[in-house]
């Protein structure tokens, strides 16, 4: 709306009086340009804020990088004793299975010595103190005879109880080193968990640090994206200022009598202040040449020109784009990528293979379409495959 109503008023002026109609675009182009290089002084500014933040920024990943060092150290540490806690544990669990093991024996042994001993007194009560003793004591064997055979008993009595009180005794000393075994590995399994709670402490620190660092990445990559933004922005806006700076030349030169450009295509550059702007103001620019002749290698865009020349004129007359010319193909190198046709704007290039054209922001194309058609506006953008679609402004 501000281009369309500066460009009534500039036309309505030449209309009038045509010196001070170009008077006023001159005026114009020198009030825009000093608006631009203000906001390239606070663009650059930010710069310098953003650039002065990821300084200190590298200083704090740089101490917090140390202090990770070391907490990594003591990670490693903790996991270091976890593991020897563990393997504390484990021969411990392995020593109270082998007892358990052991002790069974023993008892089996007990039991067999108890039941051995059972036998020898029973054996020795009949044979010894029965029945039968004394049936032998009067059939002729005599008193001395019985003697021997008690005595002969009892000595092996006293052999299988001292055999069973042995049994008993091992198996008494295998339960109390269980019973010790058992507190033992209580006190590891203590020592165990603080040891992991520890370590967990230290995980959580360290994973804590990592954090920081890692948020302190995203701000200095989010300040690098803004810085990237700005300089695009500076860079921008010094070319619409080095292109105002040549209109003014022009305009000065001919004393009012410049031809090149129409009021309407000077109020569009002039006016053109944000990066949706300038993409409206290059395509008010080119649909100034729609009927033109289109001409393969031509490079006057009212002569004739070809789609890539077309594309380059336009770009490089209205500020948008300094650089060297290029054939289509190369444009989808050129600019920043634009992800797809729903966010291009008006003024974004379209590649296409073997061509390329502005996109008008409403679907359609302004474009150098070929040599039965000329300069044209009147083909839709998703007619063809798109290669790229890039933006310049």
């Amino acid at each position: 709306m501000k281009k369309r109503i500066l460009a009534a008023v500039l036309a309505l002026g030449l209309a009038l009086s045509p010196a001070a109609a170009w008077a006023d675009v001159r005026d114009n182009l020198a009030a825009q340009n000093e608006e631009d290089r203000a906001a390239v002084s606070a663009a650059n500014a930010e710069i310098e804020r953003l650039q002065a933040a990821n300084a200190a920024i590298d200083a704090q990943i740089a101490e917090a990088d140390a202090g990770l060092s070391a907490q990594a150290q003591s990670a490693d540490d903790a996991a270091a004793e976890l593991s020897a806690a563990n393997a504390r544990v484990e021969t411990a669990n392995a020593n109270a299975a082998d007892l358990a093991f052991r002790l069974e024996e023993a008892k089996a042994e007990t039991e067999a010595r108890r039941n051995e001993a059972k036998e020898s007194i029973k054996y020795l009560y009949e044979n010894t103190f029965g029945a039968c003793a004394v049936e032998q004591i009067f059939s002729g064997g005599g008193a001395e005879e019985y003697k021997q055979k008690v005595e002969a008993a009892e000595a092996e009595q006293e052999q299988d109880l001292e055999a069973l009180a042995a049994c008993e005794e091992a198996e008494d000393e295998i339960e109390a080193m269980q019973e010790a075994l058992g507190r033992e590995t209580e006190e590891l399994i203590a020592q165990q968990q603080s040891v992991q709670s520890e370590k967990d402490a230290v995980d959580a620190q360290y994973n804590e640090a990592a954090g920081a660092v890692t948020e302190l990445q995203g701000q200095k990559e989010s300040n690098d994206a803004l810085i990237a933004e700005k300089q695009k922005e500076v860079s921008r806006l010094e070319n619409l200022i080095a292109t105002r700076e040549g209109l003014i030349a022009e305009i000065d030169a001919s004393g009012g009598e410049n031809t090149e450009y129409t009021t309407e295509q000077l109020a569009a550059i002039a006016s053109a202040s944000t990066g949706a702007e300038q993409g409206e103001a290059i395509i008010t620019y080119a649909c100034q040449f729609l009927g033109c002749p289109y001409v393969w290698g031509g490079y006057s865009l009212t002569e004739g020109c070809d789609c890539s020349h077309f594309v380059y004129l336009c770009l490089k007359n209205c500020g948008a784009y300094s650089g060297k010319y290029m054939t289509s193909g190369y444009w989808a190198d050129a600019g920043e990528p634009v992800a797809s046709l729903e966010e291009a704007r008006a003024g974004d290039v379209i590649v296409y293979d073997g061509h390329v054209a502005f996109y008008d922001g409403e679907g359609l194309l302004v474009e150098a379409k070929g040599s039965a058609w000329g300069i044209t506006h009147d083909r839709r953008a998703d007619s063809k495959p798109i290669v790229a679609i890039r933006r310049f402004t």
